[in-house]
């Protein structure tokens, strides 16, 4: 009878352990990204949860609680509280000016970094009647001024480096300061998807995922296409500065772009997410005889040599094949992020040109001579 009993009440006890269990599981937060590595949404119990991940150690770099506005909601004292939806924001990204303009919100823009890299008309016209103000880097950024704005939330690129003395200063104003690491992805579509930050900030997050969506659907079938061909032309990419020359890592999402429409990157398998840094020799060896080079940052061939005029011996200059978006480049910059489908679908017309129906380059043309 003794042993009944003590199995009887292990049955309860375990019965009310389950029945705990199967209460809480109700209350796990759920993450919302696919794609994306730097940063999470976090559906908890009355608010959700926004976590920027540092790309270099994947540790959490911020943690912050998106509450509703006038709502009573307690959350945990690690986290730093920003009030949904924003009233406005400053943004010295320009690729978060496309995504927050694809959610019709670019007019609660009170900030960027300087009026020539901006496309968006809405912050233009902001800016010439002074309700959008321009700031400088932001290791030189003025407090006061940002607190003209009335933002209390500030995008940086992440590119300065250790930022914490401007971010304590700026918070101390009451100002948060969050970085955006969409750069650092190894996917176009964990880049794009960084639009769902600014639909959670702004109550938008329903149209950022249904645009997010489309995106992702578009994205995938042309890749789903490109991967039939069976000739993968060679590519590299960019331009020397200085004795600097510039190519995506073949762990970025600009290699995942060129290798998505059919070619064959040659530093694809050069370890990084961010670019990678050759001289001008090391360049002209590998690529001499490469088929294509994309992302040429000036629109005419003359200005190529100009430039440099040993760009004439290579083989995709002789015969032509350079690509650049350098006759629109703010748009493209502001709108490419958020838009991969699009670059994708013109790089596969570019490489596979007679392959695939015919159709109009969005952000890419030919150069000119």
């Amino acid at each position: 009878m003794k042993q009944m009993i003590i199995l009887l009440n292990l049955f309860i006890l375990f019965a009310c352990n389950q029945k705990q269990a199967i209460k809480q599981s109700k209350n796990v937060s759920t993450d919302l990204i696919k794609y994306a590595q730097n940063f999470k949404i976090i559906q908890q119990k009355g608010f959700v949860e926004l976590q920027i991940v540092n790309p270099e150690n994947g540790s959490v770099e911020r943690d912050f609680a998106l509450v509703q506005r006038n709502s009573n909601v307690e959350i945990p004292k690690n986290l730093e509280q920003i009030e949904v939806p924003l009233k406005s924001i400053i943004t010295l990204s320009g690729t978060n000016i496309g995504m927050i303009e694809k959610i019709k919100e670019s007019a609660k823009i009170k900030g960027v970094s300087n009026s020539k890299y901006i496309y968006n008309q809405t912050v233009l016209k902001g800016i010439k009647s002074k309700k959008v103000l321009e700031f400088d880097d932001f290791s030189v950024l003025n407090p006061e001024r940002v607190l003209l704005t009335k933002s209390k939330i500030l995008f940086h690129t992440g590119f300065e480096g250790n930022t914490t003395a401007n971010e304590e200063k700026l918070s101390k104003l009451g100002i948060l300061c969050i970085p955006n690491y969409d750069w650092k992805e190894n996917h176009p579509l964990g880049k794009a998807e960084w639009i769902k930050v600014f639909g959670y900030l702004f109550g938008k997050e329903k149209v950022a995922e249904a645009y997010f969506e489309r995106v992702e659907k578009n994205y995938l079938q042309l890749s789903k296409t490109a991967k039939k061909f069976k000739k993968k032309p060679t590519v590299f990419s960019g331009m020397v500065y200085g004795d600097t020359w510039y190519m995506p890592a073949g762990e970025s999402f600009g290699a995942k772009l060129l290798a998505d429409a059919g070619a064959n990157y040659v530093a694809k398998n050069e370890k990084g997410t961010g670019s990678m840094y050759y001289s001008f020799e090391q360049v002209f060896k590998q690529n001499q005889n490469t088929d294509f080079w994309v992302n040429v940052e000036v629109p005419t061939k003359k200005e190529m040599l100009k430039s440099n005029e040993k760009y004439q011996y290579f083989k995709a200059f002789q015969s032509n094949n350079l690509f650049s978006y350098a006759h629109q480049m703010n748009y493209f910059w502001e709108n490419s992020a958020v838009e991969p489908d699009r670059v994708l679908s013109d790089l596969i017309q570019i490489f596979h040109r007679g392959e695939v129906k015919s159709e109009s380059l969005h952000f890419y043309r030919k150069l000119t001579e």
